[in-house]
């Protein structure tokens, strides 16, 4: 799993996880505009998409099930930033989400 689609509506908190996770070495575009997120999905073809429990301008769970239902094989990480400790949850989560990408490393070494 290389690459992931971070769907939020603060930028600040959607840049920082998108400068970890490309650290990284994952392909990450961050969308602070729910209304691009089919643009999104189907341009860039994202393994997984983080989604930001508190959105603003849409319902987050209304959304998830939007998704899950146009794209059943899409796995999607909805996510609550409480601050830094919740970053470094979320990175272990996204591991344990994406053995692909370990296993496409380890093979390559």
């Amino acid at each position: 799993m290389n690459k992931i689609l971070i769907v939020g509506e603060q930028p600040l908190i959607c840049n920082l996880l998108s400068r970890e996770l490309t650290q990284e070495e994952y392909q990450v575009i961050a969308l602070t505009d729910t209304t691009l997120l089919w643009k999104q999905i189907l341009g860039f073809q994202p393994e997984l998409v983080l989604l930001d429990l508190d959105l603003h301008t849409c319902d987050c769970w209304q959304l998830l099930c939007e998704i899950k239902d146009k794209q059943p094989e899409l796995a999607v990480l909805v996510y609550a930033h409480t601050g830094l400790a919740s970053i470094i949850k979320l990175k272990q989560a996204i591991e344990v989400a994406a053995p692909t990408k370990r296993l496409s490393a380890a093979s390559n070494s």
